[in-house]
């Protein structure tokens, strides 16, 4: 398997030099599971096609391991390109791609054959893939005679058999509904721990990204964001659009005053007043008399009696969810919407919702950027 490492690396498509990725720097450690997430044009797919060489980029490098794999230098002089099929990489799209007139086995074993590797070798990797895969009774039939999670399946296994260092998944689970979306994504992760091949997987579902990845990196318009465990994204996001992306349903914002009351910072949303936590007071010093957003996960919040951070609401709309309820209320003008666990939906029309103190999320209102710790 291999470390991937990337510096500077800059990917242009015209001559006006309007960057679709600007000098991205990424290390993608041996055997980890790394997720590019963000919306549609934001370079994810871009950044992995210049990792399996189907794309040049104007500038930067990409090793892996030791090796260089691609290499610009300044005003596109010195360039190395390692040709994708020499890069040991195995890719799965999101269209399956199989040989329709193939059966499975031969649609796996099929690079293996024109790789010259023994037949016992061939078959003993095929089965044991299949195996792993849950499709060895499939083995024999082709796909027109299979459902879309068995052909993502055998797509996954002729990719893996090949025994890559590094494995490129771009939005594989796109054609799949939702319950075999959960299942294959359950499976792909299990086989990934299990093989340990370095892995890059591409999406802009957030759930893909929570449940699988070691590591995520959040794109937006060709620059990282934030990368770091799915934990660390969710729980402290660096700006307003990580928290946003991340989460559903979304976070909520308010803008509120940060007004000294009693020697305490006090968050004034208009329609609430709320304590600033003591962890925030250092950092919200310097906001004194200026705005701040406040930013609140809708499972964050708790039904109350009273309690003086307590934050009276009016019930707008109810969306069971089964184990849940997605409670819509109105907090003065705006429209916020909260997570509550209990067995039976509240029936009063007029709530009181206090957040949890240690989980809100603070930022700039001119930056984005987060102020607390």
């Amino acid at each position: 398997m291999a470390s991937i490492t990337i510096r500077d690396m800059s990917v242009s498509y015209n001559k006006k030099k309007t960057y679709v990725i600007k000098d991205l720097s990424l290390d993608i450690k041996d055997g980890e599971f790394c997720v590019f997430l963000g919306p549609s044009g934001c370079g994810k797919s871009t950044a992995m096609h210049c990792i399996a060489g189907l794309l040049h980029p104007a500038s930067g490098e990409i090793r892996f391991d030791d090796e260089v794999m691609t290499f610009v230098g300044d005003k596109g002089k010195n360039k190395t390109f390692v040709p994708p099929q020499e890069r040991n990489i195995a890719m799965v799209f999101q269209e399956y791609a199989l040989y329709p007139n193939m059966s499975v086995r031969e649609n796996m074993s099929f690079a293996l054959k024109t790789k010259k590797i023994p037949k016992a070798e061939i078959d003993r990797r095929v089965d044991y893939m299949a195996e792993m895969l849950s499709i060895e009774p499939l083995l024999e039939r082709r796909p027109a005679e299979l459902s879309g999670g068995q052909r993502q399946r055998v797509a996954l296994g002729r990719a893996l058999v090949r025994d890559p260092q590094v494995f490129l998944l771009d939005e594989p689970l796109g054609n799949l509904d939702a319950k075999l979306r959960e299942q294959v994504r359950y499976e792909l992760k299990k086989i990934q721990e299990q093989l340990g091949i370095t892995t890059i997987y591409v999406t802009h579902d957030q759930t893909e990204a929570m449940t699988m990845a070691d590591r995520i990196v959040l794109l937006k318009d060709g620059l990282i964001m934030q990368q770091g465990s799915p934990n660390e994204l969710y729980n402290h996001p660096a700006d307003e659009f990580v928290a946003s992306f991340l989460g559903t349903p979304q976070i909520n914002i308010f803008s509120c005053d940060v007004r000294q009351e009693n020697g305490w910072l006090v968050l004034d949303g208009g329609a609430f007043r709320i304590r600033a936590p003591q962890s925030a007071q250092a950092s919200l010093k310097a906001y004194a008399g200026r705005k701040v957003n406040l930013g609140i996960r809708p499972s964050d919040f708790e039904l109350v009696q009273e309690g003086a951070d307590a934050i009276p609401v009016q019930v707008d709309s109810i969306e069971p969810l089964g184990d849940a309820y997605l409670i819509y209320v109105r907090i003065g003008r705006k429209v916020a919407v909260v997570k509550y666990a209990g067995e039976t939906a509240p029936a009063e029309k007029e709530l009181l919702l206090e957040p949890n103190p240690a989980k809100l999320h603070l930022f700039d209102p001119d930056t984005r950027k987060r102020i607390n710790d």
